[in-house]
């Protein structure tokens, strides 16, 4: 079955914002920028663009200084050493201005359809729409194993309705932006801090694609223990809380 383009419903009638963390991906940025305008965010109301640079050491930042210089909606943000990529996210998701926000890897692992049916299921409603990947890019063997080590632990620790914790394309109303940035004063796992005080959530399919760079991304197996050290620590300090979740579609 073809995936539903969701501009045939005209259901892209809302502003949009969207993070996209960035971390040495100098190489693929220019097509990043103009996938992102050229195909993912026309039709929507109205949109804007926010990269955070997240410490980079490459050309990343200058080269997106200079996009922004050319487009009044794409706006940089900056992380002058390395905080990690739940820092990035986080950082523009409370800067966002817009009535749905999405986070979207710099190598655009999810098509246009995708995209926007995330966005367009919280738009209707859904305060906190998870992707789940039908298909995976082939990774090294540890990247592999860190998901397989995550999903598993994530399972065990939590009793949220979720089969993939590791796809970070997903989609927050404004109302859960607001509510995160009243109940926290620190980031440490973006998401599970989200499920924590969302009214509701669905986790939908997404059809992945070829990402833009088969290179693998800038943060490190490093990074990955430190996401599983982060679960357990949540799960300590937060509980197990549970809050309803919608059917997945």
């Amino acid at each position: 079955m073809r995936s539903k383009n969701y501009r045939d419903r005209n259901s892209l009638n809302f502003a949009i914002s969207v993070i996209v963390p960035v971390y040495n991906n100098e190489r693929i940025l220019p097509r990043t920028i103009a996938a992102l305008v050229g195909q993912y965010l026309p039709g929507f109301k109205s949109y804007e663009l926010i990269f955070v640079d997240d410490g980079s050491c490459d050309g990343s930042l200058e080269l997106l200084r200079a996009a922004s210089m050319g487009n009044p909606r794409l706006r940089v943000m900056v992380h002058e050493k390395n905080l990690g990529q739940q820092q990035a996210i986080a950082t523009g998701m409370l800067a966002a201005t817009k009535d749905v926000v999405i986070g979207l890897d710099a190598d655009l692992p999810c098509g246009v359809s995708s995209f926007q049916k995330v966005a367009v299921l919280a738009a209707q409603g859904c305060e906190l729409v998870l992707g789940r990947r039908t298909f995976q890019k082939r990774r090294t063997w540890w990247r592999n194993f860190g998901s397989r080590i995550g999903n598993g632990l994530f399972k065990i620790l939590f009793t949220y309705e979720i089969r993939d914790f590791g796809c970070s394309t997903a989609a927050v109303r404004r109302s859960l932006v607001e509510k995160f940035r009243r109940a926290f004063t620190s980031v440490y796992l973006i998401k599970i801090q989200l499920l924590s005080v969302a009214t509701d959530y669905m986790e939908t399919d997404i059809d992945s694609q070829a990402p833009l760079s088969d290179a693998e991304s800038g943060y490190s197996v490093f990074s990955l223990a430190k996401l599983l050290w982060l679960m357990l620590l949540s799960r300590v300090y937060m509980g197990g809380k549970s809050v309803p979740s919608k059917a997945a579609k």
